[in-house]
């Protein structure tokens, strides 16, 4: 995903950025407490309307487990030069979601009343629908987000979604909807797997071993983490989740972080493991501030660097 950086709009309200792709990929754009998302292309002119900017207040800034809410940018404009029969994937991604997110909050309500759902077969009358459009990609997305709807269902285990969903040589790390659903599946897993009987030495594997190899030998004891790859990306997720939680020592969880930027079971996690690691230990006592400068009272411009032993 790539998030880009300041954009200067006119005051009449119009903005326009440029940015070099090598494959489709989405973009954010931080609107404050929106996070707006946008699939794009090589060589393709996009026309989006921003929803109106609220900043966050001092307790969302503050808050560690503050999220943003999501929005998908409706496209008004999409123009190719190279392929002009291209399916416009924004606006099928769009209504694919709004009606697989309407057809899952009618699951959930009625697995709250404890009725049956047909949900089987209304994924299969969905995918009727949507099988011939050429976009592996789309097809790609359409498979991890039947995968989260069967999630929601809870009549499957998480061994049988990982196999039929996840199951690729490669995490799709580019693709939202894998992220969704492998999020939801291992949703606060080093807590849950260690009140399990294969479970019960994780937390003493995480305090005292320090090691994310040791680490991920525990969580493939779960037969919904078959691998190296899936093991390390859980590995990833769940301390940056549990890092702000009193389940296990924060020095610890940083200790492993180390272990995977110095041996990645794929080049990638090591970048994710640092970035990782600086979110973390941004506000941590003995940590460099960044540098910042603001004008002060008088009009002059002053810096952390002025107070530097003072």
């Amino acid at each position: 995903t790539i998030t880009l950086d300041t954009i200067l709009v006119h005051e009449s309200g119009y903005f326009s950025a440029e940015f070099e792709l090598e494959e489709l990929n989405w973009i954010e754009m931080d609107l404050g407490v929106y996070k707006c998302v946008l699939m794009v292309g090589p060589g393709y002119l996009y026309q989006v309307s921003l929803p109106t900017r609220r900043d966050k207040t001092e307790e969302e800034i503050r808050s560690p487990f503050f999220e943003p809410t999501i929005l998908h940018l409706r496209v008004s404009a999409e123009v190719s030069d190279e392929d002009a029969n291209a399916p416009d994937l924004n606006s099928e991604i769009f209504h694919f979601d709004t009606l697989l997110f309407r057809i899952n909050a009618e699951q959930l309500m009625a697995r709250s009343r404890k009725k049956r759902f047909p949900i089987d077969s209304l994924l299969l009358s969905i995918e009727e629908s949507y099988k011939y459009i050429p976009s592996a990609y789309f097809s790609d997305y359409r498979k991890y987000r039947y995968g989260l709807i069967q999630m929601n269902s809870g009549s499957k285990s998480l061994k049988d979604i990982y196999n039929s969903y996840l199951s690729v040589e490669y995490p799709a790390l580019k693709n939202p909807a894998y992220l969704d659903l492998f999020n939801k599946m291992y949703a606060k897993f080093f807590y849950y797997f260690s009140r399990t009987k294969e479970g019960n030495k994780l937390n003493q594997v995480v305090n005292l071993e320090h090691n994310h190899k040791v680490l991920r030998r525990e969580l493939q004891k779960h037969n919904s983490i078959p691998n190296d790859t899936i093991a390390n990306l859980v590995i990833l997720k769940e301390v940056n989740e549990s890092f702000y939680r009193d389940f296990f020592y924060k020095e610890a969880l940083l200790m492993i972080l180390d272990s995977i930027i110095a041996d990645p079971s794929i080049p990638i996690y090591s970048e994710y493991a640092m970035d990782i690691k600086a979110d973390l230990t941004n506000l941590m006592i003995g940590t460099s501030p960044p540098e910042i400068s603001l004008l002060d009272q008088n009009g002059q411009r002053a810096s952390l660097d002025d107070f530097d032993q003072k």
